[in-house]
C-alpha cells in the first residue's frame, strides 16, 4: 500500500506544502520567541508543527539511506501511480527510477510522470520468483491491487476501496532476467530495492538472487495481519533479507487498525556484514555514517 504524500508535512495531519514553515530568526517577544508563541498557538489548537522530515520519520530514513549508500538506481517494483518516486525526488534523490508497474490504469498515470523526467523510466511487467502468466486483481481502488487474492480483513478495513472491478492478464518476469536492462548505462550500480506488491514482495526477492549483490539496500511491506490470501507470515522477507546479508534498518508503520494494532509496516533492511548484525553493534551503512542494529536506536540526519 503506497503511503499518502499528504500526510508527510510540518502540521500532523495537514493538506498543505511539505515545505512548511522554514527556518528564521528567532523574533523576541516579552522574553519569548515569536517562534515560540506560534508553537504554543499551534499546540492549543491540536497541531504540532516540526521540520520536514522530522529525523524520526520514514522520510528522513529514507532521505539518510539512499544519501549514505550513495544510491544511483532505485527499481520501485509495484510503483502503482508513482507515488515512491515523487516522494525521493523531493527528498533530494537525483538518480536513476525503474518503476515497474503491472496495472494498465496505474501505468498511464505513471508514464505521464516519468516522461517528464530525464532519468524515471516506467515498465508494464509484474515481477516474480519465476516468468510466465499471472492474473492481477484490479480492486477499485488500484494501490491494493494484486496478484493475490484479497482477504476478508481487507473488506472489511476497506469495503469500497477494496472492490475487485476485473482482471488483467500480466506478464511475469525476474529482476534477475531485466535487472542490465534497468542499470543499462550505469558503470557501477548501487541499487535500492523498493517491492510493495501487495502480498508478493517474497516472489519477487526470490527471482532477483543472482542480482543481490548489486542491492544496497531493500524495502518491503510487511502484513501483521494478511490482507491478501496465501501471504507468508510477515517476519518471512526480513528473514530471506537476512540470510542474503543484509539487516534490519528500520520498521514504519503503514497501516493501523481502529484498535491501534499494527496491521502494515515498510521495513529498510540495508547490505551489512552478518556478524555486526548478530553482535547489534554499530553497523556502517558508507559515507562515513551508520546506524545501530535495533530500529530503536536509529537516528538519521534530518534534510
Amino acid at each position: 500500500m503506497e503511503r499518502n504524500p499528504q500526510l508527510t508535512c510540518h502540521l500532523r495531519g495537514c493538506r498543505g506544502s511539505p515545505r512548511g514553515f522554514r527556518r528564521a530568526e528567532p523574533m523576541r517577544s516579552e522574553g519569548k520567541t515569536l517562534r515560540w508563541h506560534i508553537h504554543d498557538l499551534a499546540v492549543r489548537w491540536g497541531w504540532e508543527i516540526r521540520r520536514w522530515p522530522h529525523p524520526a520519520t520514514y522520510e528522513a530514513a529514507l532521505a539518510a539511506v539512499l544519501r549514505a549508500r550513495d544510491v544511483n538506481c532505485v527499481i520501485d517494483v509495484g510503483a502503482n501511480r508513482g507515488q515512491f518516486g515523487l516522494l525521493i525526488r523531493r527528498l533530494g534523490y537525483r538518480g536513476r527510477i525503474v518503476s515497474v508497474e503491472p496495472g494498465s490504469e496505474a501505468l498511464a498515470v505513471l508514464r505521464a510522470l516519468s516522461a517528464a523526467d530525464g532519468d524515471w523510466i516506467a515498465v508494464h511487467m509484474a515481477l516474480g520468483a519465476d516468468p510466465g502468466k499471472a492474473t492481477l486483481g484490479v480492486a477499485s481502488s488500484d494501490d491494493l491491487s494484486s496478484l493475490r487474492p484479497l482477504a476478508p480483513l481487507a473488506k472489511s478495513y476497506f469495503p469500497e476501496a477494496a472492490q475487485s472491478v476485473r482482471t488483467e492478464d500480466v506478464t511475469v518476469s525476474t529482476l534477475d532476467s531485466r535487472f542490465d536492462e534497468f542499470v543499462s548505462g550505469l558503470a557501477a550500480p548501487r541499487v535500492f530495492l523498493k517491492i510493495d506488491t501487495q502480498g508478493y514482495d517474497l516472489e519477487v526477492l526470490k527471482g532477483a538472487r543472482g542480482v543481490l549483490p548489486t542491492v544496497q539496500v531493500v524495502q518491503v511491506e510487511v502484513s501483521f495481519f494478511p490482507l491478501y490470501e496465501d501471504v507468508p507470515p510477515w517476519y518471512a522477507a526480513i528473514s530471506w533479507c537476512e540470510a542474503h546479508g543484509f539487516g534490519l534498518y528500520g520498521l514504519f508503520p503503514v497501516l493501523r487498525d481502529p484498535g491501534g494494532q499494527l496491521v502494515e509496516a515498510d521495513a529498510i533492511l540495508v547490505r551489512v556484514a552478518a556478524q555486526d548484525v548478530r553482535r547489534g553493534s554499530r553497523v556502517e551503512t558508507g559515507g562515513g555514517s551508520g546506524v545501530q542494529a535495533h530500529e530503536s536506536n536509529i537516528r538519521p540526519s534530518p534534510c
